[in-house]
């Protein structure tokens, strides 16, 4: 037998080392250099740290080395006729001391009230003495190495950990709104059971997100998993569902979840699944709604039965079937960026191109929002004041009045989807209550139609949809190529600066201008100065103050009667300029 056997000084080879080496205090800035046998002239070299790649230098530095951690390189060379390249070198073990590093996990991190949370030290570097802190737990304090902890109360609870051991005291670990207590959800109605599970009749599994649970059919009727078995949704979101049940007779399956959290599931939309009659997996989806109640735990109920039973969330007795209750709790959505600009009619200055902010220079503007007491109910949270700072700044960011911003659902345009009160400037700018930020809706990104009111004047709606995201857009109401809802939903105004207004003159707040007739916009104007006296004057905020001066005039050079009767039409006082708003 002949064997070829081939001797060469060329073998590429490389070791490493480390400096100041690799027993260090935790901290030390090491390096490592290596030394190459047959690279060439211009070798390369991969580092790796426990077995990942963390770059490709001549040398390799670190401060933050943890015990047992390793360093090796690979070499390439680039001598011509070399053999065994790449290299690779020798692995290096750090040992590491000093005082912890303090880090902990807790399972499960939400919990209903009542519920128990078990933490585990994860401290590096040795820790041998602990030190906890839980405020709203108890124990609020600890010294064990894995304490559980019990939390009474709904809310988001920080946890803190300080480790210690001989080399010192070491980081202190605080993780802020690490474990959250929900309220025990509304309990739902009791279903009994008529006859002893058979035939394989009831629940062994449900799959929703991040449950998936399995369970035996001949268990209890009623299983309760409301607090241990919790997948967080998001808004207006497909999700798949799967409900297993037995595989030989014919059940009916129907999932609820109790939206509005009154325990009864018969709300609107809440049957989420209600597959045909079968027998194993069935399985479908549902979408869930465009605005539910965020960071509250709410109960879904999982119902199946034989079919001689009518399907219902409440049905009692079931012949042979079983509940079952899990938990579900929709995440706040990301709120997205709003930004609306609008002229109003009655205080509009054609020769400026800016609104007056008379209102602002007789301190008339309210401190809060005025639309609650008109009787305006928002959705999604409403109210809201304005800091004195906010009504001290003049110019064009001076601010005119209060109005009302609705997001509305682009399908169906009479749904309001979110709402809230907000302040506009004298250049038509719609702000925050802070006098400066974009509006911030907490509903998820998408398309919507978006709305302006205002407490006398007619409210108008954008014609199409607007993206909305996390990302500030802006809706300019006072153009044309902005199309708007309805026919003549704003007024034209002509002249040195000519803009889209929004109708003055709806005094009543009711959705027209009217001049004449029952429930018209004259007559609490003439109320205001007096119906005795109409040509006194009162300089208050009020609604009847159609100009926006501050001053309610009846009669009079710029009295707030004559721009409703201009609006309707001087030659027709009996129309009525309607609304634009579905």
């Amino acid at each position: 037998e002949d064997y070829g056997v081939y001797v060469s000084g060329t073998v590429a080879s490389v070791s490493i080392a480390a400096s100041p080496g690799t027993s260090i205090t935790y901290g030390t800035n090491v390096t490592f250099t290596p030394t190459p046998v047959n690279g060439g002239a211009s070798p390369t070299y991969t580092w790796f740290r426990n077995g990942a790649s963390v770059g490709t230098s001549a040398t390799y530095q670190s401060n933050n080395l943890l015990p047992g951690e390793t360093i090796r390189c690979e070499m390439t060379s680039n001598l011509a006729g070399v053999f065994a390249s790449p290299a690779l070198s020798n692995t290096l073990t750090m040992t590491v001391t000093g005082p912890p590093l303090s880090d902990f996990s807790g399972t499960p991190r939400n919990i209903c009230a009542g519920g128990t949370v078990g933490f585990t030290d994860a401290s590096a570097l040795g820790a041998t003495s602990w030190s906890w802190s839980f405020p709203g737990g108890t124990p609020s304090s600890s010294t064990a190495q894995n304490p559980v902890i019990t939390y009474a109360a709904p809310g988001t609870y920080s946890v803190t950990l300080t480790a210690s051991n001989a080399s010192g005291t070491g980081t202190v670990m605080t993780k802020t709104g690490y474990i959250t207590v929900y309220a025990v959800p509304t309990a739902g109605c009791t279903v009994t059971r008529s006859s002893a599970p058979a035939v394989g009749i009831g629940i062994t599994n449900v799959t929703l997100g991040s449950i998936n649970n399995t369970t035996v059919y001949d268990g209890a009727v009623m299983n309760d998993y409301s607090c241990t078995q919790v997948v967080q949704l998001s808004p207006s979101t497909l999700y798949n569902i799967s409900v297993t049940v037995g595989a030989f007779n014919n059940q009916w399956v129907r999932v609820y979840i109790d939206y509005d959290g009154n325990g009864n599931f018969t709300g609107a939309g809440e049957q989420i699944f209600a597959p045909a009659n079968g027998t194993g997996v069935r399985s479908g989806s549902f979408t869930t709604p465009a605005a539910p109640t965020p960071n509250t735990l709410r109960r879904m109920r999982v119902v199946t039965d034989f079919l001689n039973t009518t399907p219902g969330p409440c049905t009692t007795p079931l012949q042979y079937g079983q509940v079952e209750e899990y938990g579900v709790v929709f995440t706040a959505p990301a709120a997205v960026q709003l930004r609306v600009r609008a002229m109003l009619e009655g205080a509009y200055n054609v020769l400026t191109g800016q609104m007056t902010d008379g209102l602002r220079t007789n301190a008339l503007i309210p401190a809060t929002e005025p639309y609650t007491a008109l009787g305006y109910t928002y959705v999604g949270g409403g109210g809201g004041t304005v800091a004195p700072a906010v009504l001290a700044v003049s110019g064009s960011d001076a601010i005119v009045d209060w109005v009302v911003v609705e997001l509305r659902d682009n399908n169906t345009p009479t749904t309001v989807v979110a709402s809230k009160p907000a302040l506009v400037q004298r250049d038509g700018d719609v702000v925050a209550n802070d006098g400066t930020s974009a509006l911030s809706f907490s509903v998820p990104s998408g398309t919507y139609r978006v709305a302006l009111r205002h407490r006398n004047h007619l409210g108008v709606m954008t014609l199409n949809g607007v993206a909305l995201s996390g990302s500030s857009t802006t809706v300019d109401m006072t153009t044309l190529a902005t199309g708007t809802f309805g026919t003549n939903a704003r007024k034209s105004i002509t002249g040195a600066f000519p803009t889209q207004a929004l109708w003055a003159g709806d005094v009543t707040f009711q959705g027209v201008v009217q001049y004449t007739g029952s429930g018209n916009d004259r007559d609490p104007i003439l109320t205001t100065v007096g119906s005795t006296t109409p040509n006194s004057t009162t300089v208050l905020y009020s609604n009847s103050d159609v100009n926006m001066n501050g001053t309610v005039q009846y009669t009079g050079s710029g009295n707030d009667r004559d721009p409703i009767l201009v609006n309707v039409g001087s030659t027709t006082p009996n129309n009525v300029l309607q609304q634009q708003l579905p």
